[in-house]
C-alpha cells in the first residue's frame, strides 16, 4: 500500500513538472513572439542610422568641378541629380574617392576646350552629370560627360608600349576589352603630367574602391558624343544576401548579386577550348568552367571520379563574361552580417569579409571576381577543372588564440591560402 502511494505522489509530481514545463514553454514562445519584431525593428532602426543622403557628398563637388575646371582653361557644368539617396555611412566615405576621381577624369579627359566644341557644334560649355538611384538594396551611380568619348586607338597604343597586350591581340580585342584596359594599375593615356592627370595614379584606383564595396564599374562610350562610368555598389555593407555553398569541410559565402544563375554541370557539357583551358556548355554558349577549390588554394575535392554524375557550379559576372565556378554542394541563402577581417589579418585577396551563420559556424565571404582575376594573373594558374589528384605543398602554421571562434576563422583564412594549420 505504501508503495502504491509513493508511485501515486511520484506521478502527481512528474505531472505537475509536465505542466510547468509545458506553460514555460509556451510563456518563451509567447515571449520570443514579443521579443522578435522587437529585436528586428531595433536592426533597422540601427541600420537607418548609420545611412545618410548622398547630399552629404555631392555638396562638396560644385566648388571642386569649379577650380579644376579653371585650372584646365574649360567651362564645366556639373549637373547633380539623386543626391537625396540614401547609402551607408563607409559606402559613402568609400565612394567619395572614385567619384571625384572621375570627375576629375571627365574634366581632363574628356571635355573639350571650349573652340573645340564650337567647332563641332556642341555648345561651349561642357557637362558632366552625376546620378545616382535606388535599385533595391543597391545604388546606381551614373558619372557621365559629353566631352570627345574614349580614345580607342589611344589606348592600344599605349597598352602595347606598356606591354599589357600583344600585337597579336590588337584585332581580336572588342571595344569593351579595349575600354576594360583602362583599369589596369597606373594606365594613364594622358600626354603631359599636371595636377589632374597623368600622375601614374589612374582608373584603377576606382575600380579597387568599387570592388572592396563589392561593387561593379562598367564603361560605356560613343566617339565624340559621351563617356559614361557606371558604379553599382550596395547600399549597405553591414548586411548582404548570399549563397552559401559547401567546398571541402568549409561553407563559404557569395553575394547573390554576383552570382548569375546556378548550374548542374554533367561530365558531357565540360569540353576543352583552343588554349586547352575547360569549358562548359551551357545552351548555346561555352562559359569557362573552374574550380572553386582550386581557386581557394584546396586539394581538388571537386574533380571529377569515375562515380561523378553531376556537380553543382555557381556562374559569376566576371568583367562582363560568365564564368561557373565548381563547388561541391550548394546550400541555399541567407542573409549575413558582414564584418571586416579586423587588422591582424588585413586584406586578403579574394576574401571580402567574414560573417558567422545561424547555426554559428564563421564562414568567408567570397569576392569571385577577384578570386578569378588572381588566377588569370598568375603565371600559368587556371584553376581548371582537372581529372587528376593535385596535392600542394603545404606550410604547416600554429594558430593560438584564446577565442574559438577567432581560431576556427583564422584557421579556414589560412587553409585558404595554401597553409596546414595546426
Amino acid at each position: 500500500h505504501r508503495r502504491h502511494s509513493d508511485s501515486e505522489q511520484t506521478r502527481k509530481q512528474l505531472e505537475v513538472l509536465r505542466t510547468t514545463a509545458h506553460k514555460l514553454l509556451e510563456d518563451f514562445t509567447e515571449d520570443l513572439q514579443t521579443v522578435d519584431p522587437l529585436i528586428q525593428t531595433v536592426h533597422e532602426h540601427v541600420l537607418n542610422a548609420r545611412m545618410l543622403p548622398l547630399r552629404v557628398l555631392f555638396d562638396q563637388l560644385p566648388r571642386f568641378v569649379r577650380d579644376c575646371s579653371r585650372r584646365e582653361n574649360k567651362s564645366v557644368e556639373l549637373i547633380i541629380e539623386g543626391e537625396q539617396t540614401r547609402v551607408d555611412r563607409h559606402v559613402l566615405e568609400k565612394l567619395r574617392d572614385p567619384i571625384i576621381h572621375l570627375i576629375r577624369n571627365a574634366i581632363s579627359h574628356g571635355i573639350e576646350p571650349a573652340e573645340e566644341r564650337t567647332r563641332t557644334g556642341k555648345p561651349a560649355v561642357g557637362r558632366v552629370r552625376l546620378v545616382s538611384q535606388q535599385c533595391g538594396d543597391r545604388i546606381r551611380i551614373v558619372c557621365e560627360d559629353d566631352g570627345r568619348g574614349i580614345d580607342h586607338k589611344r589606348i592600344v597604343e599605349r597598352a602595347l608600349e606598356r606591354g599589357l597586350i600583344s600585337q597579336a591581340d590588337v584585332h581580336r580585342l572588342t571595344q569593351a576589352q579595349i575600354e576594360r584596359l583602362l583599369l589596369q594599375p597606373g594606365f594613364s593615356t594622358a600626354s603631359s603630367v599636371n595636377e589632374l592627370s597623368g600622375r601614374g595614379v589612374g582608373l584603377d584606383v576606382v575600380a579597387q574602391h568599387v570592388g572592396e564595396l563589392r561593387g561593379s564599374l562598367h564603361i560605356e562610350s560613343e566617339p565624340n558624343r559621351l563617356t559614361r562610368f557606371v558604379l553599382d555598389v550596395p547600399a549597405s555593407v553591414a548586411t548582404l544576401e548570399g549563397l552559401l555553398v559547401e567546398v571541402g569541410e568549409y561553407v563559404y559565402v557569395i553575394p547573390t548579386s554576383a552570382v548569375v544563375r546556378t548550374v548542374r554541370v554533367r561530365p558531357s557539357d565540360v569540353l576543352r577550348g583552343a588554349g586547352g583551358e575547360t569549358l562548359f556548355r551551357w545552351e548555346t554558349q561555352a562559359l569557362p568552367l573552374l574550380s572553386l577549390a582550386s581557386l581557394l588554394g584546396w586539394v581538388r575535392s571537386t574533380e571529377w571520379g569515375p562515380e561523378t554524375t553531376v556537380r553543382p557550379a555557381v556562374t559569376v559576372d566576371y568583367r562582363g563574361q560568365a564564368v561557373a565556378l565548381l563547388v561541391d554542394r550548394l546550400l541555399g541563402t541567407q542573409t549575413v552580417v558582414a564584418k571586416a577581417l579586423g587588422q591582424h589579418l588585413g586584406r586578403v585577396s579574394g576574401i571580402s569579409g567574414a560573417t558567422i551563420l545561424g547555426s554559428g559556424t564563421p564562414a568567408l565571404i567570397l569576392d569571385p571576381a577577384e578570386l578569378i582575376a588572381r588566377c588569370r594573373g598568375s603565371a600559368g594558374g587556371t584553376a581548371s577543372v582537372s581529372t587528376e589528384e593535385e596535392r600542394p605543398k603545404l606550410h604547416p602554421v600554429l594558430v593560438v588564440d584564446d577565442s574559438l571562434t577567432t581560431r576556427m576563422m583564422e584557421k579556414s583564412i589560412l587553409e585558404s591560402a595554401g597553409y596546414e594549420v595546426d
